[in-house]
């Protein structure tokens, strides 16, 4: 646009340059895909075929282009005289609003080529750029082996804390159907838990291995600090999501041995449930930047009330044990291994807090 508003090229050449400018650009994705993953390449081949292919198919109608840009805007070719330092200029900026909407409707015009056929050009791409049995694919929110600032690095790997916080309360959620009962054999909750778990297993992976490669640098303190306390959330965050699995576990081998629980183990356990929940949902807001402040004094008082709620729950339970209920010992032992994960979860949000306000975990 800029050498035809100086009228160094016609309008004609204009429009060739950009129906090549529209595949020489892709370049970008290519590069951008260098050392990324399958995903990432077959984009950038998408990106090239698709441009590739729609300039192929439009270039028969070039004709068609030019005349149009031409009809809607009859001045194109008018140039304006204009007085620079005692010279007169001739410009032509007439042809510039005809290449741009000639280059707007050539993009729309490729996407209502490319739009139906959406699904083959897929498994065209696939077919072409196969998926390594070996690779396994990264997190969105880490662009893995880029050179990027540890300020940006921090903010990324932050996106997925906060994914990570999220799916632990849903798995939270999913586990108090499970002890409720609502749930029967892989139903929807519990396949939730165990797939949600295992992605939670690879996040924890992946961010640990990123921000090491980042921490591996001389970083300044406040950023090295902040980093660190990232690495310890996502450790602490990824406990909690194997110990709603650990619930989850617990429920389904009570099933396997027909023990089933009374109502008012029922009741208790979702009590003990609904008041770690209640902690979890306080302290999760909390795990975001910049550093808010809070009173963490206030919820290492809570935690110390749960914690002894939680052991007086435990010691009723152990007193449901009788020689009247043949089976109650086993039953019991479950309720317990339940109660006890739900102590480790409060001390796992606990240490989120304590991390957050700078302090030591416990």
């Amino acid at each position: 646009m800029a050498l035809a508003a100086q009228g160094l090229v016609t309008y004609e050449v204009a429009i060739a340059v950009l129906f090549g400018a529209n595949i020489g650009t892709t370049a970008t994705g290519w590069i951008a895909a260098i050392g990324g993953t399958a995903d990432a390449r077959r984009t950038a081949l998408s990106h090239t075929l698709s441009n590739l292919l729609g300039s192929l198919a439009l270039i028969w109608f070039f004709p068609l282009f030019v005349r149009f840009g031409q009809a809607v805007f009859p001045n194109w070719g008018v140039a304006e005289t204009t007085i620079v330092s005692g010279h007169s200029v001739k410009a032509f900026t007439h042809m510039m609003a005809p290449i741009a909407i000639t280059d707007t409707l050539f993009a729309v015009c490729r996407g209502l080529i490319f739009f139906p056929l959406v699904r083959p050009f897929c498994r065209l791409v696939e077919r072409l750029v196969p998926q390594p049995e070996d690779e396994k694919p990264h997190l969105s929110a880490l662009r893995i082996g880029a050179k990027i600032s540890p300020v940006i690095a921090c903010d990324q790997a932050l996106l997925e804390v906060d994914f990570m916080k999220r799916s632990n309360l849903e798995l939270l959620d999913c586990a108090r159907k499970v002890l409720s009962g609502e749930t029967e054999e892989d139903d929807g909750p519990e396949r939730h838990i165990v797939h949600r778990e295992n992605i939670l297993d690879n996040v924890q992976r992946e961010i640990t291995e990123f921000l090491g490669s980042i921490m591996s640098k001389r970083l300044p303190r406040d950023v090295a600090e902040r980093a660190q306390r990232l690495l310890r959330l996502t450790d602490e965050l990824e406990s909690v999501s194997d110990e709603c699995a650990t619930v989850l576990k617990v429920v389904k081998r009570l099933r396997r041995q027909n023990q089933r629980m009374s109502e008012q183990s029922v009741a208790l356990l979702l009590d003990v449930h609904d008041r770690v929940a209640s902690f979890a949902a306080d302290i999760t807001p909390l795990i975001r930047s910049p550093r808010v402040p809070f009173a963490l004094e206030a919820l290492q008082s809570r935690s110390s009330e749960l914690h002894s709620f939680v052991r007086e729950c435990r010691r009723i339970q152990l007193g449901r044990v009788g020689p009247e209920d043949p089976g109650s010992s086993i039953r019991v032992l479950g309720e317990l291994d339940v109660i006890n994960a739900y102590e480790r979860i409060r001390a796992y949000y606990l240490n989120c807090a304590e991390t957050l306000a700078g302090g030591k975990r416990r």
